[in-house]
């Protein structure tokens, strides 16, 4: 791969990670807002939560959501997925940075 080739690669690696964090960190903001069940928000809020729970995995769609004494629902699922997004990013980061500042192979 030359040297061009792995420069975009890893931008572009970077870039994806740059999107799986500001989902992983939106959800997580989601979380807390489901968690305090705001009256004001509350009609918008069964809304957005429909509409994330039908494009989330049916593996974890629904998983561990418990209520709490606030009156709103702490999202398990929501953590889980942004779990996983900042794991991804970090593997992003780990990859892009290993094309970047790796051996160059072949070359």
């Amino acid at each position: 791969m030359t040297s061009r080739a792995r420069h975009a690669t890893a931008s572009a690696l970077r870039v994806l990670r740059i999107i799986a964090r500001v989902l992983a960190f939106a959800l997580l903001a989601l979380t807390v807002v489901n968690v305090l069940d705001p009256e004001p928000l509350h009609a918008t809020l069964r809304r957005i939560n429909g509409a994330l729970t039908l494009n989330l995995p049916s593996q974890i769609a629904g998983v561990l959501v418990v209520s709490t004494p606030l009156g709103g629902a702490l999202r398990g699922d929501y953590v889980l997925l942004a779990v996983i997004l900042l794991v991804v990013g970090w593997v992003l980061k780990r990859g892009a940075n290993a094309l970047e500042f790796g051996p160059s192979r072949g070359e």
